[in-house]
């Protein structure tokens, strides 16, 4: 069905605005699509948002193209975990806070104990409280804000996308209203998830739920060919790759406004997960190893540093606390994707450790590769070869020894110095499957049983 304006409309279920986690392949969709459609998107803000929103109500925001309705519910297990630091309002048990102050030699002794309890709370809400995920109240707040929508604006079409709870969503307005088209997105995988082992019952429990809520779904689409594998094994012929986007438009501008540091800075952008470490590892005996090389020859002229920005890690912090030259290690605080693409364009070398899980190579292209590659910087990937980065990005360079990964560094160094810090690299390289103006419009033109 068609608005009064003749344009198509779509209901785009997740956590768009603002960024958040996975809500950035959701935030393009909704900006793109809403250029040429009529754009319904249901989503929840971030707490350091709500206080300008009411709790007992929603709030709609009307811009060209696009409606957002926000459903301001204050979850009662995240509040518990709130931070009181208003210029930091977030979870602390999210954030590493409470881990932090476990370690902390001055904790008294009943403050480790109440963190450890807090800790195996969380424990237990998580494996057998919080399904599909933390978010599930908005399940519930969500019903008559669902009906309001499809009696108003009567979408044609679904999207929903990060977190699972919104898939929940959808499940139910599909089963209302069969007739309409209904697109699951998945950015990261559900029951088969690599980045969150839960205890055999949760796992068996999500994989009975994703089964029975994507039955009436009319496609499943997913971001990388191995994720895609995965869930043909419990979908079926249902599913679709479809890549992770960025505005290269965006990065071209970047590109010629930004000069590189005067220092010599490598950065990592975004969170470090645990499955990282082993590449991380690598990395560091390297990074020694260049820095020890430079020393000898008296070659050192310039700062060099390493920034890892947005992760609070404990494994990170303990492995540069081993490091010799820990001094040159710096971690800082999330920053917005506008300033991250700031820093990416700034920086000389962009880090990146593959993830490496139970002897065997995760099969898994974070994201933030895309954007890395799109700003046209050197991208020191670390890692060993896996079947999605070959289809993806085909024939970019990998790192998998101490003796590459230290080579790489010293050639960057060497080029660096030579070439005056304008260092740019990957011209060549075809990132139009990639694009912000092309990917939104292939959830379009699948081809569904409706």
């Amino acid at each position: 069905m068609t608005s009064k304006n003749n344009k198509k409309t779509i209901l785009i279920i997740g956590f768009p605005w603002p960024y958040s986690y996975g809500g950035h392949r959701t935030t393009k969709l909704c900006r793109e699509l809403s250029k040429n459609y009529n754009v319904i998107c249901l989503t929840r803000p971030l707490f350091r948002y709500l206080d300008n929103l009411k709790s007992e109500s929603f709030k709609i925001i009307q811009t060209k193209g696009l409606t957002t309705i926000y459903d301001p519910i204050r979850f009662i297990f995240t509040l518990i975990f709130k931070s009181k630091n208003k210029k930091n309002n977030h979870s602390l048990i999210d954030s590493g806070i409470v881990n932090q102050i476990s370690k902390q030699k001055n904790s008294s002794f009943l403050k480790k104990i109440f963190i450890n309890l807090v800790l195996k709370i969380k424990f237990f809400i998580d494996n057998l409280i919080a399904i599909p995920d933390d978010h599930w109240p908005w399940i519930i707040s969500s019903y008559s804000l669902t009906n309001m929508i499809y009696e108003k604006y009567k979408p044609s079409l679904i999207i929903s996308s990060f977190p699972i709870s919104s898939h929940l969503i959808a499940a139910r307005l599909k089963k209302m209203h069969p007739k309409t088209t209904w697109v699951a997105d998945f950015p990261d995988l559900w029951s088969q998830n690599h980045f969150y082992p839960y205890i055999k019952l949760r796992q068996n429990l999500d994989k009975y739920l994703e089964c029975n809520v994507l039955k009436d779904c009319d496609k499943i689409i997913t971001c990388m060919p191995g994720f895609a594998k995965t869930l043909k094994r419990i979908h079926s012929s249902r599913i679709e790759f479809i890549p992770h986007c960025t505005d290269l438009e965006l990065h071209n501008k970047k590109q010629k406004q930004i000069t590189k540091t005067e220092d010599y800075v490598i950065r990592y952008l975004g969170t470090l997960y645990p499955q990282q470490i082993k590449y991380l590892e690598l990395f560091m005996k390297s990074f020694e190893n260049f820095v020890e090389y430079l020393k000898i020859r008296k070659e050192i002229q310039i700062n060099i540093r390493v920034e890892f920005i947005g992760t609070t890690s404990s494994s990170l912090e303990n492995l540069i606390y081993k490091n010799p030259y820990s001094s040159y290690f710096k971690i800082l605080p999330k920053v917005s994707y506008e300033e991250s693409l700031n820093l990416m364009h700034s920086a000389n070398i962009l880090f990146l450790p593959l993830y490496f899980e139970n002897n065997k190579i995760v099969n898994v292209i974070s994201s933030k590769l895309i954007e890395y590659m799109a700003s046209r910087n050197q991208c020191l990937i670390v890692g060993d070869h896996c079947e999605d980065f070959k289809l993806i990005i085909n024939n970019y360079p990998l790192i998998n020894t101490e003796a590459k990964c230290f080579k790489f560094l010293i050639n960057s160094f060497n080029n660096c110095k030579e070439t005056q810090n304008k260092l740019s690299v990957g011209k060549n390289i075809d990132l139009e499957q990639f694009s912000l103006k092309t990917m939104p419009f292939k959830f379009l033109n699948l081809k569904v049983n409706s």
